[in-house]
């Protein structure tokens, strides 16, 4: 009786520890729908991280992703101070930082990069994306280096104001849910895109930062056969489906290219690591996606509402990496672009990262 006893007050405890730990996390205010109930699939691997240059080193074999028996649903959010994380996504808010639900503390031991260069910890604001390696596993951990990562940065070539869409570099560019620092922005301006590529249909940006005219455009994402990367045309010849940035000026109607390199793995896998990556579901074989380079099949992502639905949010996966490097799928979330930066989180850490995107109506 007395160990019957002790099991349930253990049962009883690990529900509260679960319950709260989703309810009282400031990053995770539950606004995600959650979907692929039952998750199973005939294959798993990582590829390119978010879409953005960042590929993995080697592959992760497996035999199939499945749930983690006893983890699925909130088991991803359990705190461990054991192991390491690695985070993929955009920054939703401030309590440290915020991303994809699972908060981030800081401190002056934190290594802060833009675009590979070290830089300050002020630098972080809400809509940027980020990589994260990290010490602990669970909802709050804390980060190792935290790398802001830019889709692309170049001249504005177009505004469709009504429709809250520019191009930059011809590239089309959703600004309907991005945030920036209140500066109005023309035709001509250049800006650093933080965002998310969608497959067929441009960026979805978080955030639009102005930069100074004279700035070198860039771009980081995957090469296709006609020497696009992510969607901006490249005037050098790339082989194709590798990862790389691309620095250079625009001419009008290319970048021509003065800088290329090849990118370097920012996740670095060993077992028993927690990853957390965000991004759009990209078709690539028969019955499968990839989202930031963990591949699943399609029917993972079901939801309450038809999987067409599903495949047009942005896709958030929890996942862990066994004793064997394989990797476990333990949650899959689905979020629609306009919730991005109301999961969770404090909007602002000072005014400047406060005012929602103005343009300028073109005469």
């Amino acid at each position: 009786m007395n160990k019957l006893f002790q099991s349930l007050l253990l049962g009883l405890h690990l529900l509260f520890i679960s319950l709260n730990s989703h309810a009282g996390n400031v990053c995770d205010t539950g606004l995600v729908e959650e979907v692929g109930g039952g998750i199973g699939g005939t294959g798993n691997g990582i590829g390119g991280i978010g879409g953005t240059g960042h590929i993995e080193d080697r592959g992760i074999g497996g035999t199939g992703h499945q749930n983690d028996p006893g983890i699925g649903g909130t088991g991803w959010r359990m705190t461990q101070d054991d192991g390491q994380s690695y985070i993929f996504g955009v920054v939703t808010g401030f309590a440290s930082i915020c991303v994809n639900g699972v908060e981030v503390h800081y401190d002056n031991s934190s290594t802060v990069e833009v675009d590979g260069v070290i830089t300050s910890i002020d630098q972080l604001a809400v809509g940027q994306v980020v990589s994260v390696t990290a010490v602990g596993r669970g909802q709050e951990v804390k980060a190792q280096k935290i790398s802001l990562v830019h889709t692309l940065s170049g001249p504005i070539t177009k505004i469709d104001t009504p429709n809250k869409v520019m191009h930059i570099m011809n590239q089309r560019v959703d600004i309907t849910h991005a945030v920036n620092n209140g500066v109005k922005l023309n035709v001509g301006d250049q800006v650093k895109v933080s965002g998310m590529i969608k497959p067929n249909s441009g960026i979805q940006a978080a955030r639009l930062d102005k930069v100074p005219r004279n700035s070198q455009a860039f771009v980081n994402g995957q090469v296709d056969q006609n020497s696009y990367v992510s969607g901006v045309k490249v005037l050098a010849k790339l082989d194709a489906n590798i990862n790389a940035k691309v620095t250079g000026n625009w001419n009008g109607s290319g970048l021509v290219a003065k800088e290329i390199n090849v990118a370097k793995s920012l996740l670095i896998v060993k077992p028993n690591m927690a990853i957390h990556v965000q991004g759009y579901a990209k078709k690539s074989s028969i019955g499968k996606v990839s989202v930031s380079g963990i591949e699943l099949n399609e029917s993972d992502l079901r939801g309450s509402k038809d999987r067409k639905n599903t495949l047009d949010k942005l896709i958030v996966v929890h996942a862990t990496v066994d004793e064997q490097g394989k990797v476990k799928i333990n949650s899959l979330e689905a979020i629609d672009a306009k919730q991005v930066l109301q999961r969770g989180g404090k909007q602002v850490r000072d005014d400047k990262n406060s005012k929602k995107l103005e343009l300028k109506k073109l005469d």
